[in-house]
């Protein structure tokens, strides 16, 4: 597909509404691009998937950045959802997810979001373990999307970020498919969250 630009009103929606982007200048040059991967890692037989890239080349900030969900669901090289979603850090268990930008991969033909909503439940650290999605495209469809994660990844994005990954099966009106979540935490505001857990004891002493 061609890249996406969420600050093109042409291409997204929300960026036609003047909704804010995601973490400012951070994302004032930014695109999104899903396509087929080709490559010689083979799992299960399989040497190829669909998937989804990104790149950004705006400057960001020390302190203050946004907390995001960056997230996509790949069902077949006929359909692929790709999301930005920002969300309240100090919602610690159940977060309610709102739509920054993205787009809806059909057939060849992107259809950019025009809202969108989400609800996040996590039950180990920070990572998300089921997900609910709420999408309206350009075309004024509905979309909803329902995620299971399966696996689980810690990393350090950038020096005042934590991204916590999980891949996810999703599921659309029955139709399965895979993609990666990634959850960006601000390090300040995993500060405050760890700090106010409750304290893990050990079950034997040293």
């Amino acid at each position: 597909m061609p890249a996406f630009d969420i600050n093109d009103p042409e291409m997204d929606p929300m960026c036609a509404q003047g909704k804010l982007t995601w973490g400012s200048t951070a994302y004032k040059g930014h695109f999104d691009q899903t396509g087929v991967f080709t490559g010689s890692v083979s799992i299960r037989e399989r040497a190829n998937c669909v998937s989804t890239m990104d790149h950004s080349w705006g400057p960001r900030a020390e302190r203050g950045t946004p907390s995001i969900s960056w997230l996509h669901a790949h069902f077949s090289k006929d359909l692929s959802i790709h999301c930005i979603f920002g969300f309240d850090p100090a919602r610690d268990n159940d977060r309610d997810l709102w739509l920054a930008h993205d787009y809806v991969l059909e057939n060849g033909k992107v259809f950019g979001l025009k809202a969108g909503t989400g609800q996040t439940v996590r039950i180990q650290e920070r990572y998300p373990d089921t997900i609910v999605l709420q999408l309206i495209d350009s075309a004024d469809r509905s979309w909803v999307l329902n995620g299971q994660a399966l696996t689980t990844l810690p990393r350090q994005a950038w020096s005042n970020m934590v991204v916590f990954n999980s891949l996810c099966q999703w599921d659309c009106n029955g139709v399965k498919g895979y993609g990666e979540v990634q959850d960006c935490f601000e390090l300040p505001n995993l500060t405050v969250l760890n700090s106010a857990a409750p304290t893990r004891r050990l079950s034997h002493p040293l």
